[in-house]
């Protein structure tokens, strides 16, 4: 983990900004070495509490640790400058060095529209691109992809889907047409997901996706009864709802809920800091993440500005829109089709 010398967040390995402010973490560890040298304390001399070298100031009392540092060495430490926050990630342009893949027989025997085989090389023919988003938001690996049904499963010959545990040998098939594009989920058990990017109706059963968290929505009056009622007349005896409408079980594992969170209201907040259901320990939700409200005797669910999205899984074959972003598996991927 990285701590953050600007507000003190710990941030995984491989980010490049802080998840708390937004400060480049690449120049704090290059300032470190000076700092250290410049004799900087492993706690505050004023309240004791812990700092990481080259924070300026005490995040718990205030205090200037970069003033202590000069008065005691005679010599100006190297600190980390504040910064303004990370810009949100452009969309991904067209790559230059795309991997393509052969296509496989799809699960109903027909064949999927091949590809040119991997070789590193740009493809000028590709009409769009399947792009892996990286966890800073930049551009990764690219699939091209050919007019007609294209194949993303681990049998496929890219290294970006073959890496990955959670995606299928035949996980989706993408359909590129002159007009528009449209993806299948494959009958797999983790599914595809799409970013939402405007409130959406759920319906019963329904799975979201916020940064590593897996969701499934359910309404009560839909759920069959734990215990069937004996035919005798004999009633059931069982805790009261209390009001509750529907709830979100927290997936472990396929079909596997860890939480249950029953909603109550007629509106519920997701988030990692702010709202009624909290995910603390994942960095990647936002502080204030998403709401699910229900309107009219309907329930939605709306992103409420988050850094990484609100995704909600497919039922059936869903267009494709150019910029879409999409979970397969474990990784985010855009789809970039250049005009």
């Amino acid at each position: 983990m990285i701590k953050c010398n600007q507000c003190g967040r710990e941030n995984e390995d491989h980010y490049k900004f802080c998840l708390g402010c937004g400060a480049p973490l690449a120049a704090q560890q290059a300032a470190a070495p000076a700092a250290e040298a410049a004799g900087w304390p492993a706690n505050c001399p004023s309240c004791g509490a812990e700092v990481v070298v080259g924070q300026r100031f005490c995040g718990t009392c205030g205090y200037n640790v970069a003033d202590h540092v000069v008065k005691h060495s005679g010599s100006q430490p190297a600190v980390s400058q504040p910064s303004a926050p990370a810009p949100a990630p452009a969309a991904a342009a067209a790559p230059a060095a795309p991997q393509q893949a052969p296509g496989s027989p799809t699960s109903g025997g027909a064949a999927v529209q091949p590809a040119a085989q991997a070789s590193g090389q740009p493809s000028a023919a590709a009409p769009a691109y399947v792009v892996f988003v990286q966890p800073d938001g930049s551009p990764g690996e690219a699939f091209g992809l050919q007019m007609g049904e294209n194949l993303i499963g681990r049998s496929v010959a890219f290294t970006t889907f073959q890496s990955d545990q959670y995606l299928s040998m035949q996980h989706a098939k993408l359909v590129l047409e002159p007009q528009g594009a449209q993806i299948t989920d494959m009958g797999t058990p983790n599914g595809v997901f799409l970013r939402m990017n405007a409130s959406t109706a759920l319906q019963h059963g329904d799975e979201i996706r916020i940064g590593q968290e897996r969701l499934r929505f359910e309404l009560l009056d839909q759920l069959p009864p734990l215990t069937p009622a004996p035919g005798d007349g004999t009633k059931i005896i069982g805790s009261p709802r209390g009001g509750a409408w529907a709830r979100l079980c927290r997936l472990s594992a396929h079909n596997e809920s860890s939480i249950v969170f029953l909603l109550r209201q007629d509106e519920h907040r997701l988030g990692r800091e702010q709202g009624d259901i909290l995910f603390p320990d994942d960095g990647y939700v936002s502080g204030r993440h998403a709401r699910i409200y229900r309107e009219g005797g309907q329930a939605f669910v709306e992103d409420l500005g988050s850094s990484n999205g609100t995704f909600l899984r497919i039922r059936e074959t869903t267009p494709l829109p150019p910029n879409a972003l999409v979970l397969l598996g474990e990784k985010p991927y855009r789809f970039v089709r250049p005009s």
